[in-house]
């Protein structure tokens, strides 16, 4: 079968002996653990939840825009909320570190023990599906956000698509029962096509593989595809994805054949000015989420080269930039429990907006209360994290150690 042919082509990723102690200590799973992906993955969520939070508070996602740059005069919309409005470039960077690590771990797991996508389906179902139910079951069906029938045609249409991971294909169900749901479905469907997304390589090299993704998305974006036709699914389809989540796998092949090479700094300025210039410029918006990809790719090539290098800064960091990126990690953590949660909670700040006038009146004061939420999520996710997120992953590592099937030899 052509899977059977695609996985045995994992063994071309053979991996290279003194790689094995780079970059910090192997997790319990058998692969490395990476620090600062724990840091990139904190980053992502606390951008998310701020941007979230100022939806919440101020009934606004995205500053208007005025022409070709950002209105900063209409209502409510204010220059000091602006970085707020960025902060759906976390899931960018969530997608990213995603490709990274499924490609690093699957690569490494099959070149040495012959592993299935069997077994690669089913470790990657018990690591997302279990706790995604569950905050699926708890947010359809619980007050406060239950405000409709379970009878309802429509509410069970918005229940089985999510529980099917199909949501994000219809424009009526992509944002419905909890709105972050919509990029849980992309992945887990980025994670069905990464069987093709090897042959392809395979196939044509990284090269062509990359750029043909990149017109595919690109080609979405530009809304080539129209929203009102058959192929309206694509723009929240994994293919409008694809190219950002297998920057992440390239990474990753590039750290396992030792071609990871620092760059000059001024790639990574332009890179970041690319990245800030698609939030400020209305022509490039709708290539916001490429070019945050680009740049969190960059930034983990960086980390890698100057870990693989040995390079250390000796300069002491301030004791609260050390805090902040220590609380980063330990978020980064937790943080797809985070993801799953913290935006029907918010939602319940605009309930209260509702009740009282004087938080309607003064956003501002609305703002600060989805601040305040912050701790209560967090405790939540690390309980979460601990006693759902974990035993599932261990249970799916565990159904997964037995069906193997031997490597291809000289393809």
């Amino acid at each position: 079968m052509r899977t059977d042919r695609a996985f045995s082509l994992m063994a071309q990723f053979q991996i290279p002996d003194h790689q094995a102690g780079a970059l910090g200590a192997k997790s319990s799973a058998g692969t490395p653990h990476f620090p600062f992906l724990d840091v990139l993955r904190g980053l992502a969520i606390l951008l998310v939840f701020l941007h979230h939070s100022l939806g919440a508070a101020y009934g606004y996602y995205w500053q208007p825009w005025k022409g070709l740059f950002p209105d900063f005069q209409s209502a409510d919309a204010h220059w000091l909320l602006f970085p707020l409005t960025m902060g759906n470039c976390g899931v960018a960077i969530f997608f990213v570190v995603s490709g990274f690590c499924i490609h690093l771990s699957h690569i490494r797991r099959s070149s040495g023990s012959s592993e299935t996508w069997k077994a690669f389906a089913i470790k990657r179902f018990f690591r997302i599906y279990p706790p995604y139910i569950l905050a699926l079951l708890v947010f359809y069906l619980s007050w406060p956000w239950r405000t409709y029938s379970l009878a309802s045609p429509g509410w069970q249409h918005q229940f089985w698509s999510h529980a099917l991971m199909l949501h994000n294909l219809e424009e009526s169900t992509a944002f419905g029962i909890n709105g972050s749901f919509w990029s849980i479905a992309v992945e887990f469907q980025l994670y069905l096509i990464y069987p093709i997304l090897i042959l392809l390589i395979s196939r044509f090299g990284w090269r062509w593989t990359l750029f043909f993704l990149f017109t595919l998305e690109a080609l979405i974006r530009l809304s080539v595809f129209p929203v009102a036709s058959p192929f309206c699914g694509m723009h929240q389809s994994p293919l409008a994805y694809w190219f950002s989540w297998a920057l992440g796998a390239y990474t990753a092949d590039c750290y396992l054949r030792h071609k990871i090479r620092q760059f000059k700094p001024f790639v990574l300025v332009a890179a970041f000015g690319l990245a800030l210039l698609s939030y400020t410029f209305s022509p490039l918006v709708d290539f916001q989420f490429m070019a945050v990809a680009i740049l969190t790719m960059l930034l983990i090539w960086q980390a890698i080269a100057k870990s693989d290098s040995g390079e250390k800064n000796k300069r002491i960091q301030p004791r609260f930039l050390n805090w902040f990126n220590s609380n980063l990690i330990k978020l980064g953590i937790v943080s797809y429990s985070f993801y799953l949660i913290h935006q029907p909670i918010l939602l319940i700040v605009q309930r209260l907006k509702q009740r009282f006038d004087v938080l309607a009146d003064f956003p501002i004061l609305s703002l600060g209360l989805c601040l305040l939420l912050y701790v209560p999520i967090f405790a939540l996710s690390h309980f979460l994290f601990r006693y759902i997120e974990k035993p599932s992953a261990r249970l799916g590592r565990l159904l997964s150690s037995n069906p193997r099937l031997p490597v291809a030899s000289g393809s």
